[in-house]
């Protein structure tokens, strides 16, 4: 961004090129016999012709459909916004909105199952609550027990701190009114931490796969990250 007008003189002289080509000539005239809406004022655009449902291209790119366009009930609870589900996107000018249920023609029942391994399911909650044991000590169990000047972990803990003693000794232990907000951050901190790095190395195992009836679909069941089992469908 230092570096961005130094050539401005230059990226902001107008090109007027010597030659037109015949796209251009096509295009020039297309735009002047384009049709234009009856109901143009000074605040819209006049090009704005409101294409009917049935004149619309139709979207046949996912038979799967498209559950985002609806958003999730968190999202609608608290009303929360987000661009691929407002109107104003949903709506689109020439092309039919994707349906956000799978399209009737796709047989959900299951087939041959390829791979199988209820083990997984018992391992990876294993080592969940491993990394989340782990973390929570060493996150917030050590960090609050150092920061208030208690031996409870280790004696060293009155040495490395570079406050006053009196304002952390234990007698009186919350004199500042910060153990409330340390303790929430440091444990949603360590929370988000290690269930995104539990998840990042264990989303990779699959306890189940399987062909849907008509071998169309492929049901793929993980462990997401609150121990329960999850299905995808591609």
């Amino acid at each position: 961004m230092a570096f961005a007008n130094e050539d401005r003189f230059i990226a902001n002289t107008p090109f007027h090129s010597s030659l037109t080509f015949k796209h251009i000539r096509e295009w020039e005239q297309e735009r002047r016999n384009r049709p234009v809406t009856r109901n143009f004022n000074s605040k819209g655009y006049k090009y704005d012709v409101e294409v009917k449902p049935e004149e619309k291209f139709e979207y046949v790119a996912d038979r799967l459909g498209h559950p985002e366009f609806v958003g999730t009930p968190v999202e609608w609870l608290f009303r929360l916004e987000n661009d691929i589900f407002h109107p104003a996107y949903i709506d689109q000018p020439f092309v039919k909105t994707p349906s956000p249920t799978p399209h009737q023609s796709l047989n959900f029942e299951q087939g041959d199952v390829l791979y199988e391994n209820t083990k997984v399911m018992e391992w990876i909650k294993f080592w969940q609550m491993t990394f989340f044991t782990v973390g929570a000590f060493g996150g917030v169990w050590v960090p609050y027990n150092m920061g208030y000047k208690t031996n409870l972990v280790t004696d060293a803990a009155d040495e490395v701190l570079f406050t006053q003693y009196h304002l952390c000794s234990p007698n009186t232990v919350d004199i500042m009114r910060l153990t409330l907000p340390i303790v929430a951050g440091a444990s949603y901190y360590v929370v988000y931490v290690v269930l995104n790095f539990t998840n990042y190395h264990l989303a990779n195992y699959v306890v189940k796969m399987s062909y849907s009836k008509d071998k169309e679909l492929l049901f793929v069941k993980r462990v997401d990250l609150h121990g329960s089992i999850e299905e995808e469908v591609y």
